[in-house]
């Protein structure tokens, strides 16, 4: 999909604050988005002041993040957050200071927990009514896209979701979720993590009106400076294969695993597949019992047209995953 066609929202890229211990995130989420009426209004009524200066919709709510600590959520269809504005905020209300970022009034304002959400004044698809069918609203849908903060480039392979309750999924290559949970967990944030970003915690209310883009800022972590010495380095090989067997596992395992392979063409899929394996691993000192696998759930599906003159069978799949398994299988260089 192409970056500046894919739809959704945006979430601007600021951290949100990381409770101490359960007890405490607890305690939050039962005051969280429970403000009252006079409570919201008075803090859309708060004074705040931004530079003015040449800037983009985007980079204005970011400013008015960094003043007042709440996020802004909004639909990347309705609100242009690349559109080139001059604000002249000064001693505005908050309310006022959006208003004229966002340079059309017809916009409405909704606060949830550290989240304003800007949304088009049309009913909420969040908002069960009586003509829904019986059970719909037993489960909250939700849709986004996960990017890097400061290229604003999609994040394949993001996890969301809640992690004491085992419900999440991972984002495809465009940086898409689309996940599903009960209803009866709403009050519970969700977490949004990938690997060298920092990690987010939102509630689901922020997700399920609308399809949002949620940034990830990169976190970089110190480390030592590294010491090189001359060491002989077949040695140190020799060493690490003799203690296999006491650095693993020397009872037989079973692993829960998920399978997923793909062959992409001009950006387009030619064959994908995905799958939900129970993998038996013999203990690593055995040397006559092999890998078993136990296939759970797949699908599979091939989009190759008549007028494509190669296709090449590249040699992957579950087996050659389970080869990479080098303490186990032995590759011939390290092979005594």
């Amino acid at each position: 999909m192409d970056n500046e066609k894919s739809t959704g929202s945006s979430l601007s890229p600021n951290h949100l604050r990381r409770y101490g211990g359960i007890l405490l995130l607890a305690a939050a989420l039962l005051c969280a988005n429970r403000l009252t009426a006079q409570e919201a209004d008075e803090i859309f009524q708060q004074r705040v002041t931004i530079p003015t200066h040449k800037t983009t919709v985007f980079n204005a709510l970011n400013q008015l993040s960094d003043s007042t600590g709440f996020l802004f959520a909004y639909n990347s269809q309705e609100v242009k957050s690349d559109k080139t504005i001059r604000p002249n905020i000064i001693n505005l209300p908050l309310r006022d200071a959006i208003f004229q970022i966002l340079g059309d009034t017809l916009f409405s304002l909704r606060l949830i927990d550290r989240h304003i959400l800007i949304y088009k004044k049309t009913p909420l698809p969040a908002e069960t009514t009586s003509s829904e069918p019986s059970g719909a609203a037993e489960f909250l849908n939700i849709k986004g896209r996960i990017l890097d903060a400061q290229t604003r480039r999609p994040l394949a392979y993001a996890t969301i979701g809640l992690p004491l309750y085992g419900v999440g999924t991972v984002t495809n290559q465009d940086g898409v979720f689309f996940l599903k949970i009960p209803a009866r967990l709403k009050d519970n944030r969700l977490t949004i993590s990938y690997l060298g970003y920092e990690s987010k915690a939102i509630l689901p209310d922020v997700l399920s009106p609308k399809n949002i883009d949620i940034y990830l800022e990169p976190s970089f972590i110190s480390i030592q400076e590294v010491i090189i010495r001359n060491i002989d380095p077949e040695l140190i090989v020799k060493e690490a294969v003799a203690k296999i067997p006491d650095n693993f596992n020397a009872k037989p395992t079973y692993y829960t695993a998920f399978y997923r392979e793909g062959v992409v063409m001009n950006k387009k899929y030619q064959n994908y597949s995905e799958a939900v394996f129970r993998i038996y691993k013999p203990s690593y000192s055995s040397s006559f019992d092999n890998n078993q696998v136990k296939l759970i759930k797949s699908r599979k599906f091939t989009n190759v047209e008549q007028t494509d003159t190669l296709s090449i069978k590249l040699k992957g799949g579950v087996n050659s995953a389970l080869m990479l398994d080098i303490a186990k299988t032995l590759p011939d260089f390290l092979d005594a």
